[in-house]
């Protein structure tokens, strides 16, 4: 912080005013419980007042208790606690989140609502949620049918089959009408977009499997599409950010892999369509899995593409159980970055046929020509071996800039999972164009790539399938002159004998030998998987990884909400 320091003290040492404040210590952990305990409080300062909130909003001097004695935990709570003394900033707030699956199971609406959240989820213009119908609005109760379908035993440890969530925010920057602010909730609010639809709030991570647990303040937003639209939307999908306005600049945490272990943004995604909470019929809800997307991901990972890494979580929202969520990075210069090497701002990046960040000037610019624009241009007049592009082969200056390779390995992704939601949708793709932010210091090692995402509706799943079976959706004819479409680049490609034997022969690989192998005598229809012979079936496998916390707990993504066996969509 800047300004002045009062009062002046010329001559002698400046006092402490803009001195900041440690983090208060707390005597337990954040975790999940069994049993009631007590949680003291201290702060390192013994002339520090310490100010704390259960209902998820951070601390301050107008909404927040003084501690003066221990505090009886003896049920799900949401602790935030800040210090504070005259003349001094106050310390940053800390988060422990305490959760006992006893009130997490016995997760009513009323009840809920009893505690003071909304009845009625209200958006900035006056529309309320409910919509009738299939449309039921706000709800944030269990589903009873689920409950009453399984042991209070296994559901209470399919609550700790995977990772735990938290986020904590104020319930008004959650679910308000605006009435008690400028502005009203971002969660009922799912379509607003801007800086002030991204609110402060805390993220913790809980493992009772692992020892890493943290919890770091961050911006909350909800993140999607078309599932943010009033006639789908139901379980929205939340953006964390990690910036320098809400706490630390990244998430410096290793969630996933090991590969990268530093973010500056990541998803919490509620599968949409395929989520038994996702609009569609009883028959696409109840066979709904929420794995496919990570799951193109990970074979596009294990085909020796660059996929976000994710893995699935239970979240919770002020302590409220909010159903089971994959996280995962967010594919954009910040994750090409991360896993390429070099600055984000040295990166284009292009999604659905849009440079979103980076260089997107023509390719005919004076000063520095547009990477993106000059494949496109490329391409547009022709990639065969007769093709010539400014006094050269037009497939070779093309390759230049363009991983053909990459992109036939991505194609084959698509085609194998039988994608009905591209390539007209959902495609990112980056290139290391640059060697520093100046757009005229070009990488000669720069090429596009291209990365699964929102790959939901494969297996045939989704919009196209009326059924759920074995059958598959062929994309392979798949071709487009608009840029608009990611097979784009294969109407132009498909022509040339060279990159035909390069896909051929990328095909054979993956087929035979790589991430799409299927052992022919164990390929007939209806084969059931065998998991003591991977090695027969290789997608399976990635498959199968993603569905561990389930096999506990299949109910598990639909224990929120009102019963699936209603045409009711929560």
């Amino acid at each position: 912080d800047e300004g002045y320091f009062t009062p002046p003290t010329p001559g002698q040492a400046n006092g402490d005013q803009f001195a900041s404040l440690a983090q208060v210590q707390f005597s337990k952990q954040r975790g999940h419980r069994q049993e009631s305990f007590v949680l003291s409080l201290t702060h390192s300062d013994a002339n520090a007042q310490l100010q704390y909130t259960l209902d998820g909003s951070a601390p301050s001097n107008s909404n927040s208790q003084t501690y003066s004695a221990p505090i009886i935990v003896d049920g799900t709570a949401v602790v935030r606690a800040r210090a504070v003394r005259a003349f001094m900033s106050p310390s940053p707030v800390a988060t422990h989140t305490f959760l006992f699956a006893g009130d997490t199971l016995a997760q009513t609406h009323a009840g809920v609502i009893a505690d003071g959240y909304p009845a009625n989820w209200v958006e900035e213009d006056g529309t309320d949620w409910d919509l009738g119908g299939g449309r039921p609005g706000a709800w944030y109760g269990m589903d009873a049918t689920i409950l009453a379908s399984y042991p209070t035993a296994q559901l209470q440890q399919a609550l700790l089959s995977a990772p735990t969530v938290s986020l904590s925010m104020s319930p008004d920057d959650w679910f308000g009408d605006g009435s008690a602010g400028p502005i009203g909730g971002i969660y009922c609010n799912s379509e607003a977009t801007g800086s002030a639809w991204q609110r402060s709030g805390s993220m913790e991570w809980i493992d009772s499997h692992s020892s890493l647990g943290f919890g770091v303040d961050c911006g909350l937003s909800i993140q999607g599409s078309s599932s943010t639209d009033p006639i789908l939307r139901n379980q929205l999908s939340i953006k964390l950010s990690f910036k320098g306005e809400f706490g630390p600049k990244k998430l410096k945490q290793d969630i996933f892999d090991g590969s990268v272990a530093s973010f500056d943004h990541l998803i919490l995604d509620a599968g949409h369509q395929n989520s038994p909470n996702g609009p569609g019929s009883n028959k696409l809800k109840r066979h709904a899995q929420g794995l496919r997307d990570q799951f193109m991901c990970d074979v596009q990972d294990a085909m020796g593409g660059l996929a976000p890494r994710g893995r699935p979580v239970h979240l919770y929202i002020n302590g409220l159980y909010w159903g089971l969520y994959n996280i995962h990075e967010r594919a954009n210069e910040q994750f090409a970055a991360a896993h390429g090497g070099g600055k984000p701002t040295e990166y284009d990046y292009v999604k659905e046929g849009v440079v979103r960040e980076g260089n997107s000037n023509d390719w005919d610019d004076a000063n520095a020509p547009g990477a993106w624009d000059t494949a496109v241009t490329i391409a547009a007049g022709g990639l065969d071996t007769t093709d010539i592009w400014q006094g050269q082969p037009a497939y070779e200056v093309f390759c230049q800039g363009f991983d053909v390779a990459d992109y036939a390995e991505y194609l084959l992704l698509n085609y194998f999972g039988g994608n009905t939601d591209w390539p007209q949708n959902n495609w990112i793709g980056s290139s290391h164009s640059r060697l520093s932010a100046d757009y005229t210091d070009t990488n000669p090692a720069g090429a596009f790539r291209w990365h699964s995402w929102d790959a939901e509706t494969v297996l045939y799943w989704g919009n196209a399938a009326t059924s759920v079976g074995d059958g598959f959706y062929d994309r392979t004819s798949e071709t487009s002159t608009w840029i608009g479409s990611i097979v784009y680049f294969y109407t132009f490609l498909r022509v040339n004998p060279e990159w035909r034997m390069l896909f051929a022969d990328l095909a054979h690989e993956q087929i035979f030998h790589g991430a799409l192998f299927v052992d022919p005598d164990y390929a007939a229809a209806a084969t059931p998987y065998d998991p003591a012979l991977p090695e027969r079936n290789t997608p399976p496998p990635l498959y199968h990884q993603r569905d561990r916390p389930r096999a506990v707990e299949r109910t598990g993504i639909a224990l929120r909400g009102r019963s699936t066996l209603t045409e009711q969509t929560h």
